[in-house]
C-alpha cells in the first residue's frame, strides 16, 4: 500500500497505523478491501483512535463507507466527538481539514441529538458547560481556535 507501516504489520495494524498518519479515505478503503477486515469486532477502537489523532479522512470514511453515527460517540461526561477531538493534540489538524473540505469527502456534522431545536453539535455543550471553545481555551490550544 501507498503509506509507510511497520513490516510484518498485521492489517489491523496497518489500519491503526494509517489512522495515526491520516491516510486518505481510499487507503482505509484500500485496506478493508484488500484485506477483508470486518470493523464491526472492533469499531469502538477504531473510532476512539480516529478521535484521539483527530483524523479527518478516517473519520469521513467511518462515516460514509461503514455508516457510524458519530453523534453517539460521547463519552461518560457527554463530550460528543468534536469535545473530544478539541481535547486532543492533533485537533488543529482536523478542524483545518473541515475548513477546506472537499465537498465530496465532507465530514457530516450531525446535529445534536439532545437538541429540540437540532442546533449543530459544535454549539453543544458537555456536562461541565463547555462547547468547544472552552476546550480549546483549556487545553490551550491557540492553534485550533
Amino acid at each position: 500500500d501507498m503509506y509507510v507501516s511497520r513490516v510484518g504489520s498485521s492489517p489491523r495494524e496497518r489500519l491503526m497505523e494509517s489512522i495515526e498518519q491520516d491516510c486518505l479515505c481510499s487507503h482505509f478503503a484500500y485496506l478493508a478491501d484488500f484485506y477483508k477486515i470486518d470493523i464491526a469486532p472492533f469499531q469502538d477502537l477504531i473510532v476512539d483512535k480516529a478521535i484521539e489523532f483527530a483524523s479527518y479522512h478516517c473519520l469521513c470514511w467511518l462515516q460514509k463507507e461503514n455508516n457510524i453515527d458519530l453523534a453517539m460517540c460521547q463519552d461518560q461526561n457527554n463530550n460528543n466527538f468534536l469535545h473530544r477531538i478539541a481535547a486532543t493534540k492533533h485537533a488543529d489538524r482536523l478542524f483545518a481539514q473541515i475548513a477546506q473540505s472537499d465537498s465530496r469527502l465532507e465530514l457530516k456534522i450531525p446535529d445534536n441529538p439532545r437538541s429540540e431545536k437540532k442546533e449543530s453539535m459544535y454549539f453543544e455543550c458537555n456536562d461541565e458547560g463547555g462547547c468547544l471553545l472552552h476546550i480549546f481555551v483549556r487545553t490551550d490550544n491557540i492553534r485550533a481556535l
